[in-house]
This record gives structure tokens, sequence and C-alpha cells, in this order.
């Protein structure tokens, strides 16, 4: 008893304010910038065409979604390489 839950929000705002990840505030690092669980993916991200090479590494052409899929994660990549 007598213990609360910050609201989502709130800890956004608390990661951004510190520039520190959320894994960092919820104790499952000691690293403030996070788990960085795949290095390889940031590492493939900085190199020109990385992206492509990246996409083509996590998709099998010819499914469904794989088109759409690929766009909105493309885009997602994008802005926060931009960051």
């Amino acid at each position: 008893m007598g213990v609360a839950e910050p609201p989502f929000q709130k800890l956004l705002w608390y990661a951004d304010f510190f520039n520190v990840s959320l894994d960092y505030i919820f104790g499952r690092t000691d690293n403030p910038q996070g788990m960085q669980k795949y290095p390889a993916i940031k590492s493939a991200l900085e190199k020109d065409g990385g992206l492509e090479a990246l996409m083509t590494m996590c998709f099998t052409p010819g499914t469904v979604f794989n088109e759409k899929l690929k766009e909105v994660i493309s885009q997602m990549l994008r802005e926060v390489k931009e960051e």
C-alpha cells in the first residue's frame, strides 16, 4: 500500500529532461543511454545504404504486409536517425 504508478507521459518527460533511457529509469541497466541490445543495427544505420541493407535483412520479400511495413519502419528509423 502507498505505492503509486506514474503516468507513462511523466516517465517520458523525465527521460527527455535527464537525457536517459526508460531502461535506465526502470533500473534495467546502469547505462543511462539504455541497454543497447542491438549495436549492429545502430552500426548499419550509420553507414551509407545501411537502412536499405537492414531492411533487406529484416523482411522476406513477397509477404502480404512487406511493402507497407517496410515503408512505415523506414520512416520511423529515418526520424530516429535524424534526432
